[in-house]
């Protein structure tokens, strides 16, 4: 039926999109626990990367699918749908880092105005706390008041053909400014001069699935799906080890590999899905970490100020004498337990009923069932 729907041009409910944000959230939390000094979580900060391929996919799939359907792409209704996903609960994380006094209020401000990753990039205000992560969330934003206008008025081969110009160009700067000095969290992460071309390669690979070349390569895809996924995991591999403990060859290869191989394998996850690690990125305990990922992305950083450093020197000298990994592993069920339970609650109390309302804006009806995959 699946293949029906997606045949009839359709946009459908994948879960194992869901299970790779879950993988993609581990690895953030991962790097600001106890887990950090270990791989693959001294990387984690590629987590957002992933998001961001995803984001760019599952949005430009979203917006193709209104506008061959209608012909056009309802701007006002999209932004509506942005609003009403992101905007409440940044909201509220913005008045508990207000009371809880644990960043400046002008980074908060900033934060809400989707702005923070500018003055972050510019060490205009600190990058420790909880307010910092909003940086991704400001670089995506900044991309999306740019990329559906644009959609909405040329035709998809010429979309297209934008997202790859961009992306050439962004990295041949990004290249610039990593010769320049200019490397690492936030004086290259947070410029959208030098990331947004991750958020590209998601919408380059929904653009391309459209495409007639493109059935050719999924029959591929399918029909070989161990030998791809075992190349990808191999240059997966690779990129890790070029990029651990280098932060120059992060900004010269990281963020360029990642895109392409997090939006290959997508393709490669939307082409194959009888194969076991889709079967398993779609199970319904990985598939509801991964639907309530913005809220943990959100309020991880709270949890370290809150669950994490009070109990850490505690739980420490209580495992006195404990193997280190051990001790580790403690520290992360406590921190990530605490996560889990803070972010469920946002997530059934503050999130969900603003998505029902959201449905209200919704053009397509199999865009309701897509979008139920569309956390961030």
């Amino acid at each position: 039926m699946t293949e029906r729907r997606e045949a009839r041009g359709e946009r459908v409910y994948v879960p194992a999109l869901d299970g790779l944000r879950a993988i993609s959230i581990a690895l953030v939390v991962g790097q600001h626990s106890a887990l950090g000094s270990f791989p693959p979580f001294r990387l984690g900060y590629f987590g957002v990367d992933v998001f961001f391929v995803l984001s760019g996919y599952l949005i430009t799939s979203l917006l193709r699918a209104e506008q061959r359907a209608t012909g056009n792409i309802v701007l006002r209704k999209f932004y509506m749908r942005r609003f009403l996903r992101i905007v409440p609960a940044l909201w509220a994380w913005a008045v508990v880092l207000l009371l809880a006094r644990v960043d400046p209020p002008v980074s908060i401000l900033w934060s809400v105005l989707w702005i923070s990753n500018i003055f972050l990039a510019a060490g205009a205000i600190p990058s420790t706390g909880g307010a910092p992560v909003s940086w991704s969330l400001s670089i995506e934003e900044q991309f999306y008041a740019l990329w559906p206008p644009l959609g909405k008025r040329l035709k998809p081969a010429a979309w297209a053909g934008v997202a790859i110009v961009l992306i050439a160009a962004i990295t041949v700067w990004r290249v610039v400014l990593v010769n320049r000095g200019i490397t690492g969290f936030p004086r290259l992460s947070a410029r959208p001069d030098a990331h947004l071309d991750v958020i590209l390669w998601g919408c380059l690979a929904a653009l391309a699935e459209e495409t007639a070349a493109y059935a050719r390569v999924r029959a591929t895809l399918a029909a070989r799906r161990n030998v791809v996924l075992l190349g990808l995991g191999a240059a997966a591999a690779a990129t890790y080890i070029l990029c651990d403990g280098s932060e120059r060859n992060v900004g010269l290869y990281g963020f360029t590999l990642v895109g392409l191989l997090t939006a290959l394998f997508i393709l490669w996850l939307r082409a194959a899905p009888g194969a076991p690690l889709v079967r398993l990125l779609s199970l319904a305990p990985v598939v509801y970490v991964g639907r309530i990922s913005y809220g943990i992305y959100l309020w991880h950083r709270p949890a370290v100020h809150w669950l994490y450093d009070p109990l850490r020197g505690p739980l420490l000298a209580a495992m006195a004498g404990w193997p280190e990994a051990a001790r580790s592993a403690v520290l992360s069920f406590w921190f990530l337990g605490g996560i889990l339970l803070w972010s469920s609650i946002s997530f059934f109390a503050l999130e969900r009923p603003f998505l029902r309302l959201k449905e209200r804006f919704e053009v397509l009806a199999e865009s309701r069932n897509a979008a139920a995959t569309m956390v961030r």
